[in-house]
């Protein structure tokens, strides 16, 4: 599945401007983004963007078109990201999706999850670690 904002796949969406608001001394963008074409599967939502980083802080929406695992997966309705800065560096931190799933013998009809990012090892670094807890928490 192509990703909104990768510079060799962006040209396959469409984007709005839907806010711009000061936030402390950082202008944030809030873009709207859906596929060009809505027979291929692709991303729609919102982002949030830091104009003076050019960092995403914020990502929401839903998978549209064709299913990327038509076999399980019917749709994915809602999915969250979030990042934040880490020495110096913009790391995911939070990201959760709901999942529908086809009707199959043994799967369940949907499930969320959540992923929370809470220990960084970053390359180049001392070895030291940036974050609280040791590795990411994976809650069902």
């Amino acid at each position: 599945m192509d990703a909104p904002f990768a510079l060799l796949t962006a040209d396959r969406y469409r984007y709005r401007i839907l806010e711009r608001t000061l936030i402390g001394d950082h202008l944030i963008y809030r873009i709207g983004f859906e596929p060009r074409n809505r027979f291929q599967p692709g991303l729609r939502g919102q982002v949030w963007i830091d104009y003076g980083e050019f960092a995403i802080r914020r990502m929401e929406g839903s998978i549209t078109g064709v299913s990327p695992a038509p076999l399980f997966v019917k749709e994915v309705p809602r999915f969250h990201l979030r990042q934040r800065e880490v020495a110096g560096r913009w790391l995911p931190a939070d990201f959760s999706a709901e999942v529908v799933m086809r009707k199959l013998p043994l799967l369940p009809d949907r499930f969320r999850f959540q992923v929370t990012h809470r220990d960084y090892v970053l390359p180049g670094g001392t070895g030291e670690t940036a974050g609280a807890a040791a590795g990411g928490e994976v809650r069902p």
